[in-house]
């Protein structure tokens, strides 16, 4: 019938558009999500590679101010074996490195800081058997006995981010899935009244001014199923007066 191919003509496109603004709405909070993550991990990486690098700067200031190279072996060695850690280094005030966690020094590690540089606060990027590492420096004694250096893989921050990601995108694309359900479901209930009306205007066009048409709704399928019913009566009460003329 023409009513059904109109209500199927119109159903498909709202919850179309239903669909896509819901789709459009969770691939922006997912892309809102993503960034607050990365920021907020970012943050707590820097923040837990700055409590290792000030650890291990309290901790060998006495082996440091000792000269106790043995000592400063296995703590170096201890904190160079934490997750995520690519090497701890210790390095005197001069510059010269007096323990570390690696067994070769790669030129970058190598290059030398200015004696500003190490007696100050600071953070850089450098790369390791090809790899990035956010290296986090913390002086010795405000950089009297030297100066401590931390490194922490970049891929063990990216992919901290990344398992986050996946534990907020997986409930959000659910979120999505469910909402587009509802938005199909609600739509048909949009429709529905729509198509009754149609079907009631099409059996009038017909010539059929006995169908019954009452208003369930207050909104404006209400208002529009009260005008429909108005006309109907006017129609029949034409034709009662044609009849008996």
């Amino acid at each position: 019938m023409v009513f059904d191919a109109q209500s199927k003509g119109l159903i498909l496109p709202i919850r179309r558009h239903f669909i896509s603004l819901i789709v459009v709405l969770g691939l922006t909070f997912a892309c809102i999500g993503y960034y607050c993550l990365n920021r907020v991990l970012r943050e707590r990486f820097d923040q837990h590679s700055s409590v290792i690098a000030t650890s291990l700067a309290e901790t060998a200031a006495g082996y440091v101010l000792s000269k106790d190279a043995l000592g400063l072996h296995p703590l170096i060695t201890k904190y160079g074996d934490l997750e995520g850690i690519a090497y701890a280094i210790i390095q005197d005030r001069d510059g010269n490195v007096i323990a570390n966690s690696l067994l070769t020094l790669s030129p970058e590690i190598q290059k030398s800081l200015t004696y500003e540089e190490r007696r100050q606060i600071g953070r850089r990027n450098i790369s390791l058997e090809g790899k990035s590492v956010l290296e986090t420096r913390r002086p010795i004694l405000e950089g009297r006995l030297g100066t401590v250096r931390v490194g922490v893989w970049a891929d063990a921050v990216e992919n901290e981010i990344h398992k986050g990601f996946v534990l907020l995108l997986v409930p959000l694309i659910l979120v999505v899935i469910g909402a587009a359900i509802v938005a199909g479901f609600l739509a048909g209930r949009v429709i529905g009244p729509f198509n009754r009306l149609i079907e009631i205007a099409d059996r009038i066009s017909t010539g059929d001014l006995d169908v019954p048409i009452r208003a369930e709704s207050q909104d404006e399928f209400g208002k529009l199923t009260h005008s429909l019913e108005r006309m109907r009566s006017s129609l029949k009460a034409a034709m009662v007066r044609l009849e008996q003329n």
